[in-house]
């Protein structure tokens, strides 16, 4: 049998990826993060947000080149939309008070976000690899550049840069 607080903490983790479900799909279900995604193209926001991603959401970004870019050097550079950061800080606050224990779940919380965030810039990062383009190579480059880049992220960003071939001036 497992300890009560090793069993609130499962709860929680399996809670999350409930949670991060609707973010993904809010769309689907009439739920709207506000016009601030109205910036991304659909499909870029698909494959951003896709849970499995298993319905060839990072084939059809790709095959949008160059048109995706503006779309992926903001995810990478700025992240999700205010808007969808707040519906996924509500999400996750409405879980916390019904398992209760604030306290202790608030560096999670706090470990979500940053986590939707990297996200973002992973699959941002991947697809603009994947597409090539110089104006792809110039977004990887300008996302090493901010400074509030964690380092995991620049060597993430450095990786996909080896792989293409490409480096920063």
């Amino acid at each position: 049998m497992l300890n009560p607080r090793r069993r609130r903490v499962q709860r929680w983790a399996a809670l999350t990826l409930l949670a991060l479900a609707p973010i993904g799909c809010s769309d689907r279900f009439g739920v709207t993060a506000g016009a601030a995604q109205a910036d991304f193209d659909p499909r870029v926001l698909a494959y951003l947000e896709c849970i499995e991603c298993i319905d060839g959401e990072r084939a059809t970004v790709v095959g949008m080149g160059s048109v995706a870019v503006p779309g992926l050097r903001r995810a990478v550079l700025q992240g999700p939309a205010p808007a969808r950061m707040a519906l996924l800080d509500s999400t996750l606050r409405t879980l916390r008070k019904r398992i209760g224990r604030s306290r202790l779940l608030e560096p999670a919380i706090t470990q979500q976000k940053v986590s939707f965030r990297t996200l973002y810039f992973r699959r941002g990062s991947d697809a603009l690899g994947a597409i090539g383009s110089d104006s792809a190579i110039a977004a990887l480059c300008l996302a090493r550049q901010v400074d509030d880049v964690p380092a995991r992220q620049r060597r993430f960003a450095d990786s996909t840069l080896a792989r293409m071939g490409a480096s920063c001036p």
